[in-house]
């Protein structure tokens, strides 16, 4: 039998096999060593690229809804990938500095600012 496939007992400790609905699938694309939280980081990407892939598809409709025109809208549509390819870039390369938790602290921070000064900004009639 496969590795994993194996369970002690919650009574007599003894090593027992597990039902085949009780073994862990492992995804195909994800290589036989590879850690169990690689499937979830895998997953989290794939929606931050289709995030981002939506993002760049609406962006620029709604500006022009907005009344832009086409030259800023497509400065602003082309910007934000590239902000976001540069901030991720940036952070990227200082990441290993400090915790993983600090990174998702600081950057849960950042989107809850960005979020209330939109509010902010929604609520007061200001753009």
């Amino acid at each position: 039998m496969a590795r994993g496939d194996y369970s002690r007992g919650p009574d007599d400790g003894r090593v027992r096999c597990l039902p085949e609905k009780a073994r862990r699938v492992r995804p195909a694309l994800l290589p036989p060593g590879a850690a169990p939280e690689a499937g979830v980081l895998f997953a989290a990407r794939g929606l931050r690229a289709f995030g981002d892939g939506l993002v760049s598809l609406v962006l620029p409709v709604y500006l022009l809804a907005l009344g832009y025109g086409p030259w800023e809208t497509g400065v602003l549509a082309s910007a934000t990938p590239a902000g976001s390819a540069l901030l991720t870039l940036m952070v990227g390369l200082h990441a290993h500095r400090g915790s993983g938790r600090t990174l998702l602290v600081a950057a849960g921070a950042i989107v809850r600012l960005r979020s209330r000064h939109w509010v902010a900004e929604e609520t007061s009639g200001c753009a």
